[in-house]
């Protein structure tokens, strides 16, 4: 079992407060070493829901400490592991930009950070990223601020475990399995020194889902059938599970252990850990760490009102003793212009964030009249699904059974009708009832170019079974 002490050492320094969609978690740990943790429930899906539930697990935590690692759960953070070809600075942003937001349809706009993990295929390079919302993110780090709470860096809880990649450091040529099991998701990471070779997030919590050990397992053989190949018949030193409750971490290694015979094996916590929450705390005083394979969002955030506020008191103070001037006749209303200054330097501070925000509306609104423009041009060559569909059972009615058909979109009206159908006569009478078909569709105005395909062959002493033809043709919209 792993050493806990350097989880209390790193975490004595500021607290974790931990985010998911249904729960707010905080996690410091006191001076003589002792943790201290409580989560409480996450009612709503505001911002304040999420800051009230913040407040109410650190107060039956008997937290003490102001300064927090955010660490955020799947739901309100994602992450990605990105193959990207070598790039300067400005296109490999702008390529990471623009994977992000394709990952994140309700935010055209997200925060993002990433790392370089290693190599990948073909020259690439792997590029492990975080993507958040940007509005909600913003929003729930000034409404922390405003409850006295100071978050240094934004974590994911999910990649807890990457974090002690440093602690998990095997042999040259040698992998190690990082499995960390949180509330929202099972993350598999395989690891080699400084580099993240593989990562697969399974969705879902594994303490009320056992069925997912079963996708877990295939994923710890795929990452280590993988490893063997690419290194040429090297083995997966070493697994270490993150996050799951004493009395379940036990099976969950020896499943581990039998899936990847060779092995090792490490638990945290162990399973004589006295307290049932140590799962959680294991987990969580992961975030603090720091490593190669760490990645921590500082989002900026304006000035508050009160600091600024008390910067100007501050320099004005100065001044004030510097020339004596402490009547009161001057006081007074030097005061009240001081805190409007820093009342309009405070809204001042947001004028960033609105022009941003206004920026992305605009960009928004461009797009989706494009798509609009591009929707109502579709619509006007569209063709008349109704009528087509009349038309093909008015030719087959009584003559033939229809088994598919489709309509593909053409350019300026024109479109491609493609169907299949089955003679309900015999095969010596089927020509007979083709041409039929055939003449009428061809009567119909909005069809032209009408070709039938019909088999080569056929038994002739058949006189129950059908009559397979495909048809094709073109179907003008009307106007």
């Amino acid at each position: 079992m792993p050493d806990a002490s350097p989880h209390k050492s790193l975490t004595r320094r500021h607290a974790v407060l931990s985010l998911s969609p249904s729960k707010a978690e905080w996690l410091e740990y006191g001076a003589n070493g002792e943790p201290r943790y409580a989560c409480a429930d996450v009612v709503g899906t505001g911002v304040d829901d999420f800051a009230h539930a913040a407040i109410e697990a650190r107060t039956r935590a008997g937290g003490k400490l102001h300064r927090c690692r955010l660490a955020l759960a799947e739901g309100l953070v994602t992450h990605k592991l990105l193959a990207i070809p070598s790039l300067g600075k400005r296109e490999l942003r702008g390529v990471l930009e623009r994977k992000t937001a394709s990952t994140r349809a309700t935010d055209e706009f997200p925060i993002f950070a990433g790392v370089d993990v290693g190599p990948a295929q073909d020259g690439a390079r792997n590029w492990l990223v975080l993507s958040m919302e940007r509005d909600f993110t913003e929003s729930l780090l000034i409404r922390l601020r405003r409850a006295r709470l100071h978050v240094r860096g934004v974590v994911s809880a999910t990649l807890a475990g990457l974090r002690r990649s440093d602690e998990f450091r095997t042999e040259d040529g040698k992998a190690t399995l990082v499995i960390t099991v949180s509330h929202e998701a099972v993350e598999v990471s395989l690891v080699s020194g400084d580099q993240l070779v593989s990562s697969d997030t399974l969705d879902g919590d594994l303490r009320e889902n056992p069925q997912l050990v079963t996708g877990l397992l295939q994923l710890a053989r795929t990452a280590a059938a993988f490893w063997r190949k690419s290194q040429r018949g090297a083995e997966v030193a070493a697994a270490h599970i993150i996050g799951m409750p004493p009395e379940r971490g036990g099976l969950l290694s020896q499943a581990v252990a039998t899936a990847l015979p060779g092995t090792r094996v490490q638990c945290d916590p162990g399973t004589d850990a006295p307290d049932p929450e140590a799962g959680r705390i294991a987990l969580l005083a992961s975030c603090s760490y720091g490593g190669p394979l760490a990645i921590d969002v500082n989002v900026p955030l304006p000035p508050p009102r009160l600091v600024a506020a008390a910067g100007l008191a501050a320099c004005a103070a100065s001044l004030l003793l510097g020339f004596g001037i402490v009547q009161r006749a001057v006081e007074e209303p030097r005061a009240h212009l001081l805190n409007e200054i820093a009342t309009l330097q405070g809204e001042s501070a947001d004028l960033d964030i609105l022009e941003r925000k206004q920026s992305a509306v605009g960009d928004s609104m461009h797009l989706i009249e494009q798509r609009m423009g591009r929707a109502v041009q579709i619509g006007a060559d569209a063709p008349d699904y109704a009528e087509v569909m009349a038309s093909v059972l008015d030719a087959l009615h009584g003559r033939a059974q229809l088994l598919s058909i489709s309509v593909t979109s053409g350019m300026e009206g024109k479109h491609e009708l493609r169907f299949s159908a089955a003679t309900t006569s015999s095969p010596l009478n089927a020509l007979r009832v083709a041409r039929e078909i055939e003449v009428a569709l061809a009567s119909d105005p909005t069809l032209s170019e009408v070709v039938l395909e019909l088999p080569t062959t056929f038994e002739a002493d058949d006189a129950t079974g059908g009559f397979p033809i495909d048809v094709r043709a073109t179907c003008e919209a009307r106007r």
